[in-house]
């Protein structure tokens, strides 16, 4: 494809839109049937421009806008029984802004984004620090009202997909009260950024591990940061709690941040920067506020894992006979699956 002169060109000329659309039919196609999908994203963080490049003189969030509109026909094409979002930042395009979060700079227009056809849940990311915000706490419980706003306003939900700070103790009462903020004002879940192992062997594979165990400044959240780890369990038992399932409430020691209201959510896992990612969880079939559109699964009756299920590791309990036409296939210590 070679490289491109500006940082918008990517969303529209004629080779990357190939190379994306070859790549995510690839991608799409491999993985649609596996009961692991939850939805899938366009691609992380799009914005017209992107350090050190910028976008094409021209280039307008309505450029931005129609790519999204397109690629997401496309996805949808190719699987229209799972959910699409886009996967960014979560930016305005209000006329009346100058600030670069609101003011279409990027090129992005969450409401109007929000509002394709194809687009089934919004997301939106939350790191104050990097984008030079400040007072830290209450900038990022604006940012979450808002688009607590737009999801009512358009009817879809929305998703607090990325956010983490770096400093202690900081980190640990700033995030709790976004947290807290999220369930107050509605919305359907949460994906803190910046998880990780303390006691992972990685040996042998292409994990990365930077080790910031017990650097309590950094951003990265291990089981040691005890008191954060113990607010992330408890958001996680309450989400599918307030979603219609069951849980075992989970106790947190860290100090609590008042809520006024209960509202109902859904559960996904962090996505990553490849161009179209795979939101692990169960296909979510409600139409009440913890979902958007319904998504069907094809998980094979009985103990029988379907193609592209696991099947096998260190610490699986699962089935680990695969269905008719497969084989359970040993990839790592940690992960063999159906193919």
């Amino acid at each position: 494809m070679g490289s491109l002169e500006y940082h918008s060109d990517f969303y529209v000329q004629a080779a990357p839109i190939a190379a994306y659309e070859s790549y995510v039919q690839t991608i799409v196609n491999r993985y649609k049937d596996s009961p692991a999908i939850f939805a899938w994203e366009l691609a992380n963080e799009e914005r017209g421009s992107g350090w050190p490049s910028t976008a094409r003189p021209g280039f307008s969030a309505s450029d931005l806008t129609k790519w999204i509109k397109d690629r997401s026909a496309f996805v949808k094409s190719l699987d229209p029984n799972h959910m699409v979002a886009v996967g960014d930042e979560g930016y305005y395009n209000w006329a009346d802004s100058t600030d670069y979060i609101y003011d279409g700079d990027s090129s992005l227009d969450f409401d109007a984004n929000l509002k394709l056809p194809n687009i089934d849940f919004g997301t939106f990311h939350l790191y104050p620090q990097s984008w030079g915000k400040t007072p830290t706490l209450e900038w990022g419980n604006t940012y979450i009202e808002q688009h607590a706003n737009s999801m009512n306003q358009i009817g879809k939900p929305v998703l607090f997909e990325e956010f983490n700070l770096e400093g202690w103790p900081e980190q640990l009462s700033t995030m709790t009260a976004w947290i807290e903020k999220a369930k107050e004002v509605g919305l359907p879940g949460i994906m803190p950024w910046g998880l990780g192992a303390q006691d992972m062997d990685i040996s042998g594979t292409t994990v990365y591990y930077n080790g910031n165990v017990g650097n309590l400044s950094g951003m990265d959240i291990y089981p040691s940061k005890t008191e954060l780890w113990d607010v992330l369990k408890a958001m996680g038992q309450w989400m599918p709690a307030n979603c219609g399932g069951t849980t075992t409430p989970v106790t947190s020691t860290a100090s609590p941040v008042s809520s006024t209201s209960t509202p109902e959510t859904t559960t996904a896992a962090p996505t990553s920067s490849d161009p179209v990612t795979a939101t692990p969880s169960d296909p979510v079939t409600s139409t009440d506020s913890c979902s958007a559109a319904p998504a069907t699964s094809t998980t094979a009756s009985s103990c029988a894992v379907s193609k592209w299920g696991q099947c096998g590791g260190v610490s699986y309990t699962g089935c680990t006979t695969c269905e008719s036409g497969s084989t359970c296939t040993y990839g790592n210590d940690w992960w063999s699956q159906c193919l």
